[in-house]
């Protein structure tokens, strides 16, 4: 059997490829957000992407407000948008 050992910076190297790549997800919502209907979706794609790696990091509510320039709501109906938009997709096409 092999023993892994830890080195005392791999929490921390995770740690900040974790906050490098929240920046990443809010430097690309700011960018995005113009208010086109194809923005709003694609907005909704990276907050799920950004959700999703934020998991266990705290407070999610909390980063929305702190970081983002609109209402936890409004990025609540963007993600429900882009959900939407995604299960209908095949049927939506012309």
């Amino acid at each position: 059997m092999e023993i892994v050992t830890r080195k005392p910076q791999d929490g921390l190297e995770k740690r900040n490829n974790w906050i490098t790549q929240m920046a990443e997800y809010k430097q690309k919502i700011e960018h995005l957000d113009s208010g086109a209907d194809e923005d709003f979706l694609a907005i909704g794609d990276i907050l799920i992407q950004a959700r999703e790696t934020y998991k266990g990091h705290g407070n999610w509510i909390k980063w929305i407000d702190e970081n983002l320039p609109f209402s936890p709501r409004q990025a609540q109906r963007r993600i429900k948008a882009a959900t939407f938009e995604k299960k209908t997709r095949p049927w939506c096409r012309t």
